[in-house]
């Protein structure tokens, strides 16, 4: 199977049996040989002949040291000594002094260093930056050369020479100047594992941006170059979008930061076309009655400096389409888009059929950003586009509920239920059924959210009125009694006050 011999094959015949019986001591080898595996081995093989199952060693195998993790046979073990670990050379060995292997050995060809001598590095920016071979007399003009040359944004004023210092295996740092055909002003002779650095000015030079926000297709900061136009920062950000204002753009631009002043930024019109439009006067109308000099020049003359923010407005009048939900008791339950800009609550409810006779007009609810607008269904149809009718926004959500004649009780109470509303049953009602209120409860401060989310508080003394109305699908709450600050603790007094006028009622019994 390893040297593919057939010599020793046998011929099978009609009526063989080929029997298999179980594998022999198996070992382990792993690492850089040509054919790791698991390999059955014979009694008296040993390392040299594992070494030949597996193909040999690679060439940057270390065969100096090749491990052996074993398994001490049972009995050569001591508790706490189970396994050791055997160093072998395999160079030292040969046909008649090999090592032996054991059953459940694993063995490990280690690889080479990382470390590589007669070399020396350059790096930044040359053409080809790496590591090459250190020829005698080597300067840095000549791996200079050899890496193919300077880049064109070379800085040449100053580069580094990185020395290892072999004594103390510390680093020390020469500077070196070249000319303007790359090579070191004075010879700069080589030594072995010298690392070259070459600057490059873009690096040196902090960077510069400006920015563009609004109706462009790609806002945000793009690097300054210069000669670069307030036009030229809006073509590099893809150009308008079909929302934007083609005319006019508002350019902000920070003062002198080495100049002391309250004023942190100035800002001016640009304009895109070729004529001053209209809205631009409106603008500065609007500029100087506020008492600012507005001022308006050509986006193809400004020339851009650090910092500078372009704003593009949206196209005037412009708004943003838009759709709403409405789920429920209508006829047409679904999605439907705004028609018109200032479209109500009843024109939606109409749109979609009207409600049902099943539909609870008092629980009318609107969702708008994950909160609960309190509706008032009924006036709104009673007066259509009247103040009861709300103004929808796009992404809002309505949902018409179905009738519910239940109260729900929540809170400091006894117990929390749900109970059947019953018309002419107050607050105080309700809270009986649920068992009353904790002693940790605030009965003055209960609230009645109603079935369309708004919400009433009761405006009395503990339970002496003031509470409001209940109706159907309205839900009870009873808070907790705030938290007692450094002065007087009423429900610990409350309690003891309780207790007090308990245990005088059992002494008099």
């Amino acid at each position: 199977l390893i040297s593919g011999n057939t010599s020793d094959d046998v011929r099978l015949e009609q009526g063989d049996l080929v029997f298999v019986p179980f594998a022999g001591p198996q070992v382990t080898i792993e690492g850089l040989v040509r054919r790791p595996a698991i390999y059955e081995i014979k009694p008296g093989e040993g390392l040299l002949d594992l070494m030949r199952f597996a193909g040999g060693a690679r060439a940057e195998a270390w065969v100096q040291k090749i491990q052996i993790d074993r398994v001490l046979p049972a009995n050569e073990r001591t508790p706490g000594r189970e396994r050791v670990v055997v160093d072998v050379d395999l160079s030292a060995l040969d046909e008649d002094l090999d090592f032996l292997l054991l059953d459940g050995d694993r063995v490990t060809v280690p690889s080479i260093g990382d470390q590589r001598d007669n070399r020396v590095a350059i790096e930044g920016h040359v053409q080809q930056p790496g590591v090459f071979q250190l020829a005698p007399g080597m300067s840095v003009s000549d791996l200079i050369e050899r890496s193919g040359g300077l880049l064109p944004d070379a800085y040449e004023e100053v580069g580094h020479l990185v020395r290892l210092n072999l004594a103390d295996s510390t680093y020390s740092l020469e500077q070196f100047t070249l000319d303007a055909a790359g090579r070191t002003v004075g010879d700069v002779p080589l030594r072995e594992l010298d690392r070259v650095v070459i600057y490059g000015r873009s690096k040196l030079v902090s960077p510069m941006f400006v920015s563009v926000f609004g109706e462009v297709k790609e806002p945000g900061v793009f690097p300054l170059q210069a000669g670069m136009t307030a036009q030229d920062l809006v073509l590099a950000a893809g150009g308008f979008t079909d929302r934007a204002d083609p005319d006019v753009a508002r350019l902000v631009r920070l003062t002198d930061p080495v100049t002391l002043t309250d004023t942190i930024s100035i800002s001016m019109n640009i304009v895109f076309g070729r004529e001053i439009p209209s809205s631009l006067d409106v603008l500065n109308g609007a500029a100087q009655r506020n008492g600012v000099i507005a001022t308006a020049e050509r986006a193809e003359d400004v020339l851009l400096q650090m910092g500078d923010r372009v704003f593009v407005r949206r196209l005037q009048g412009l708004r943003e389409d838009g759709q709403v939900r409405i789920l429920g008791e209508v006829l047409f339950p679904g999605e439907y888009a705004l028609q018109t800009r200032g479209e109500r609550l009843t024109s939606i409810i109409a749109r979609a059929g009207g409600l049902t006779p099943e539909a609870f007009a008092e629980g009318v609810g609107i969702m708008r950003d994950s909160i609960q607008v309190g509706v008032d269904l009924e006036a709104a149809l009673a007066n259509p586009g009247g103040q009861d009718d709300i103004l929808l926004f796009p992404e809002d959500e309505i949902d018409v509920p179905l009738y519910d004649a239940t109260v729900r009780i929540m809170g400091e109470v006894e117990i929390m239920a749900r109970v059947q509303w019953i018309p002419g049953r107050g607050v105080g009602d309700y809270l009986s059924e649920a068992g009353g209120v904790n002693i940790t409860g605030d009965r003055g401060r209960t609230s009645v959210t109603y079935a369309n989310g708004t919400r009433r508080r009761s405006g009395g003394f503990w339970f002496f009125g003031g509470d409001p109305e209940v109706r159907p699908g309205s839900t009870i709450l009873v808070p907790s009694k705030p938290s007692p600050g450094p002065g007087f603790n009423w429900v610990a007094f409350s309690s003891a006050l309780l207790s007090a006028a308990t245990v005088v009622v059992a002494l008099t019994r």
